[in-house]
């Protein structure tokens, strides 16, 4: 006997081609729908990311900006605190005082109008 060409009926119901049929739609959305989760997912992180590598960016240049545009009463600052130290203002002057004696001597007897014009600009 020879097997008939036709389907076995498994009762009430669609049979298993259809339900072959209508999972591969079903299965190819649900992943693509996923997919769309997962970059709209990833692109938020990288809007993230994005706005905190700005951030750090603005921050840094600000910075470096103030550490360069120094105030006129920061420097006035510095200054009274350097002047109020009596040490350290004694002997900053005397290194001055010494390194201008030193640079007269060297260029008091200058050969070349070079020179003479270096000691002119130094004093």
């Amino acid at each position: 006997m020879t097997p008939s060409n036709s389907p076995p009926d498994n009762g009430p119901g669609p049979s298993r081609e259809i339900q072959n049929r209508d999972r591969g739609p079903r299965k190819k959305n649900l992943n693509r729908s996923k997919a769309y989760r997962d970059q709209f997912k990833l692109r938020i992180a990288l809007n993230k990311e994005r706005r905190m590598k700005d951030m750090y960016k603005k921050r840094y240049y600000r910075l470096k900006n103030t550490n360069i545009k120094r105030t006129e009463s920061q420097i006035d600052n510095e200054v009274e605190r350097i002047m109020n130290d009596r040490a350290k203002t004694k002997t900053a002057i005397t290194m001055y005082s010494k390194l201008i004696n030193n640079i007269r001597k060297r260029y008091s007897k200058a050969e070349t109008a070079e020179k003479r014009m270096l000691k002119i600009d130094i004093l």
